[in-house]
């Protein structure tokens, strides 16, 4: 499968990005950017792809990516037989490892934020007490305007 490499950032020409998504399915092809991107499934079930480790995915689960990081989701086959009761639906947000600037790295108390955005290279998988904190300030944030 063929890398597409893309940047979110020239796109919305902003260093953070909020992205409510509603298909038929889930049609990005498998690409990378340079942009951490944040995945909660709101509704759909399939298989991801990151990097070279193949999963499913149903709805609820949620997913941090590192920078340029393949990835893709493939909707099961019955979400492209045009079946209008299902869709694919998911809040993403895409931000900049320079959205804090480098010095904020070296800080002592952002030492852990940079040990987890390293862990990142591979995709963490959010669960439990975190996924439910995190999934309600996303939603909160999908509603702001001009965020």
């Amino acid at each position: 499968m063929k890398i597409v490499k893309t940047n979110i950032a020239s796109y919305t020409n902003t260093s953070l990005s909020v992205f409510s998504r509603e298909e038929s399915f889930f049609q990005s092809p498998f690409h990378s950017h340079p942009e951490f991107e944040l995945v909660y499934i709101l509704e759909s079930h399939g298989k991801r792809i990151i990097g070279n480790s193949v999963e499913s995915f149903e709805a609820g689960d949620m997913i941090f990516l590192g920078d340029d990081i393949p990835h893709v989701w493939l909707n099961d086959e019955i979400f492209y037989k045009g079946i209008n009761s299902l869709k694919a639906k998911a809040m993403v947000i895409y931000f900049s490892k320079d959205l804090f600037g480098n010095s904020f790295y070296e800080l002592p108390e952002a030492q852990e934020v940079k040990k987890f955005l390293s862990q990142a290279v591979k995709g963490v998988s959010i669960t439990g007490q975190t996924n439910a904190v995190v999934s309600k300030k996303m939603e909160k944030i999908a509603q702001k305007e001009r965020f």
